[in-house]
């Protein structure tokens, strides 16, 4: 009888994070969607605090990615903002 692998933690995040990415997608395009009703008139512009959290969600997808890319390819030089 085959044994059953162990689970496999690196498929797991990788899931997770397609996830994240999948919701942040849907989340960007309501808030453009809603930005440009705004603009036109139709709804009330959206709040300071709802902006906040949507750029809280971005920079914490960001450093996920961030953090798969370097666990993937530990030498690779990566990019910053810091000087």
């Amino acid at each position: 009888m085959p044994q059953i692998p162990p689970p496999d933690d690196t498929a797991h995040h990788d899931g997770r994070l397609m996830h994240d990415i999948s919701d942040l997608n849907t989340r960007l395009a309501r808030y453009l969607l809603h930005h440009l009703d705004a603009d036109a008139g139709r709804v009330p512009p959206i709040s300071a605090e709802d902006e906040l959290a949507l750029a809280d969600q971005v920079t914490a997808l960001a450093v996920a990615l961030r953090a798969r890319a370097t666990t993937r390819r530990p030498g690779l030089r990566l990019l910053t903002t810091d000087h």
